[in-house]
């Protein structure tokens, strides 16, 4: 399952970074949902965005160690949901882990607003 969230992940991101321009914005469901190109260098709601560098290999650190916890918490459950959830999110944490591997950053490109 993480795989594909990955596989998923990598092909929206290439999408937005070949089609839309930085910030340029392609309403999906007008007042509440777009196709957004941004590039994060912090963390979730780009905390940590002005940190000078250093938190590219903090996040790094943090996506790390949170994938070897989420990977141990699927191994251990006993409930399937349970399990897909946390694959889910592991998949989510792991693309953003390659984007800070090899571009420093996150790239965004859904942009969920009301």
């Amino acid at each position: 399952m993480s795989v594909v969230v990955i596989a998923l992940d990598q092909v929206t991101k290439w999408i937005a970074v070949d089609a839309l321009l930085l910030y340029q914005q392609v309403p999906i469901i007008d007042g509440l949902f777009s196709f957004t190109l941004a590039y994060n260098t912090g963390a979730a709601f780009s905390l940590f965005a002005d940190g000078g560098g250093w938190q590219r290999y903090f996040l790094i650190t943090v996506a790390v160690v949170v994938s070897f916890v989420l990977i141990r918490l699927i191994l251990q459950c006993r409930r399937r949901g349970e399990a897909i959830a946390y694959s889910l999110i592991l998949g989510g944490a792991m693309g953003n882990l390659i984007d800070r591997i090899f571009r420093g950053y996150v790239v965004d490109s859904f942009d969920v607003y009301w």
